[in-house]
């Protein structure tokens, strides 16, 4: 994985709302937050250095992180992961007192922040029937500045507005890692003296972008909504290798959206993996569960022409989900206690 990429708002986003369309149960693993970006509001005290990063939880909580800062890396949600012992401050406001709700955006917040033993974390709203310090386990006691913070936060809680960070670059280097990892994992050392392989590995470590002879099209080039909905899948990051005139070609979607291509291998390659019907291979994070199966059934059970077991199992868990999260209470209006 690149961090250039995997950091990036995009993909970063895109992976927490795969992994929300599959989540059923509270024992399920915990949601990722969703990145909304840096906020600047006045009277919030953010130490020098130092950034607010706004976050969302599963059921619409707000999380505002102050971390420090990287300008070299300023498109990278969370910032530079190299910060990750550096000490930092989330406060945490929750959309509704409901236990089951509760559970999901804590457990959320803290697997986030199970790395960061520095950061400390601060509920935002008021709390009763805490023993000990008053407040959830795991939970910080504000200082002063937390309380001025909280105060500044509630004050203008409906009134600012995020920046969303973007390198037009961010999915390059990515790119080029993912299509000499596939094409000498089904080609092999075939592959690594093709012309392709070598303009490939320039793109790993580009000194110059437009000496980069890879063809292709990078994340947001395509609007393809057919491409999206035939290759992509709910839930999913899924890889397709198919052939064309031209030879091979790499396609990335996430969660049905997000496509990239990239010319991959000559014609005069073959695989046994990569039949006339193509290959295509499902991961779905986060529940750990992967499919592999050729593009021409995944487009058949897309289709519902011919469904495929180990996906009408993903389909089902699909049904669940949506089933769990309609049945949850609904969200108040934003309060001030829980």
């Amino acid at each position: 994985m690149d961090a250039s990429f995997a950091k990036s708002w995009f993909v970063t986003n895109g992976l927490a709302t795969a992994a929300h369309k599959l989540y059923a149960s509270v024992d399920d693993a915990p949601l990722p937050l969703t990145c909304m970006g840096p906020i600047d509001f006045a009277d919030l005290a953010v130490p020098e250095g130092c950034l607010a990063e706004l976050w969302l939880g599963p059921s619409g909580e707000s999380m505002f992180w102050l971390r420090p800062k990287d300008e070299m890396l300023y498109w990278y949600s969370g910032g530079n992961p190299r910060h990750r012992a550096e000490p930092s401050t989330v406060y945490w406001f929750p959309t509704s007192a409901d236990p089951t709700r509760l559970k999901i955006g804590s457990d959320s917040l803290f697997s986030a922040f199970k790395k960061r033993k520095n950061a400390r974390k601060v509920m935002g709203v008021a709390c009763h029937g805490f023993p000990g310090n008053g407040y959830p386990p795991g939970f910080d006691v504000p200082d002063g500045t937390d309380m001025a913070n909280v105060v500044a936060i509630q004050a203008q809680m409906e009134g600012f507005h995020c920046r969303v960070p973007f390198n037009l670059q961010f999915d390059t280097r990515f790119i080029c890692k993912l299509a000499l990892g596939v094409g000498y994992s089904l080609f092999g050392d075939a592959f690594a003296s093709t012309e392709n392989a070598k303009e490939l590995r320039k793109g790993c470590w580009p000194k110059n972008q437009t000496q980069i002879g890879v063809r292709g099209v990078p994340m947001f080039g395509s609007k393809d909504p057919v491409l999206e909905r035939f290759m992509g899948y709910p839930g999913a990051v899924v890889l397709v290798v198919t052939s064309t005139i031209d030879g091979f070609v790499l396609m990335m979607t996430i969660d049905e959206g997000k496509p990239f291509i990239v010319g991959l291998a000559p014609a005069s390659l073959c695989s046994s993996a990569v039949t006339p019907e193509g290959y295509a291979l499902l991961l779905f994070p986060s529940i750990r569960r992967c499919v592999e199966m050729t593009f021409v059934e995944l487009v058949g059970h897309h289709d519902r022409s011919w469904p495929h077991r180990s996906l009408a199992e993903i389909d089902v868990q699909l049904a669940r989900s949506a089933k769990f999260w309609s049945t949850l209470a609904r969200l108040p209006t934003r309060s001030s206690e829980s």
